[in-house]
């Protein structure tokens, strides 16, 4: 998974490379308020998100039965 521009102006792209099975994208605030959550389907090589919190970090969580990833996006 590549996840880009960081920082970024609002939009993050996601790139999923060999995705077998659904996932659900989560934002969160430092605060860990949900800020949104998007579901991706299988073989979904590339997704866009805005997210208009502007100059703050976003955490983001992709969840799937067999993935756990996590990160954070500075948004300028």
């Amino acid at each position: 998974i590549s996840v880009y521009p960081n920082p970024s102006n609002g939009q993050v792209n996601f790139k999923f490379s060999n995705l077998e099975e659904d996932v659900v994208v989560t934002f969160y605030s430092v605060e860990g308020k949900i800020i949104s959550t998007h579901n991706v389907k299988p073989n979904t090589p590339l997704q866009s998100y805005t997210i208009s919190n502007s100059n703050q970090l976003i955490l983001y969580q992709i969840e799937g039965n067999n993935i756990n990833y996590s990160g954070k996006v500075l948004i300028n």
